[in-house]
């Protein structure tokens, strides 16, 4: 055999291996992303019911005054850094009646799209305007959906720090939002 031929066949016989180790790298970072091993800054919890959130837990300073006392099954994703939040929560058919009479302001399809962008089964969205405690007095907006098919509501904040009065909180309001009045 020529020396061209042993590296010619050699090359053919390592890039398999080598797309091979380049994929399982891949997986693998992929995986550790997933599983919590490497922090994306994201932090997920899970609470039975909304009493058994501790006070001094981090997502107290996520939740708006209108979350339900009552709220069960609660999942929620916080990452700080990006400034986002999610929460889906349950709750049992009077309570879940008497939360959907609070919200008044469907959400545009853009709004939907938000909620459904994380929250694949929302196939219904409404927006709500308050303020979170924790994080003082500036009003945020929050997208709420639901599916007809269950008792499951699914939050997401798309309001950043800036308050109520900065021009882009209103723009984000007539974007997600159906209705032009905030109050």
């Amino acid at each position: 055999m020529s020396n061209e031929f042993s590296v010619c066949l050699i090359n053919k016989m390592l890039l398999p291996v080598c797309y091979f180790l380049i994929l399982l790298a891949i997986f693998s970072y992929l995986t550790l992303i997933v599983s919590g091993v490497l922090d994306n800054g994201t932090t997920n919890s899970y609470f039975a019911t909304r009493s058994e959130i501790p006070e001094d837990d981090g997502v107290n300073s996520w939740l708006p005054l209108f979350f339900p006392v009552d709220a069960e099954d609660i999942n929620y994703f916080i990452n700080v850094e990006a400034h986002f939040f999610y929460v889906s929560f349950d709750l049992e058919k009077n309570e879940g009646e008497k939360f959907r009479k609070e919200l008044i302001t469907k959400a545009t399809t853009e709004g939907l799209g938000f909620i459904h962008a994380k929250y694949t089964k929302a196939d219904r969205a409404w927006c709500k305007l308050d303020v979170i405690p924790e994080q003082g007095p500036e009003k945020h907006i929050f997208i709420i959906g639901k599916n007809k098919e269950n008792d499951t509501y699914y939050m997401g904040s798309i309001s950043d720090k800036r308050e109520l009065s900065n021009t882009n909180l209103y723009e984000s309001w007539a974007k997600y939002c159906a209705s032009s009045i905030l109050f």
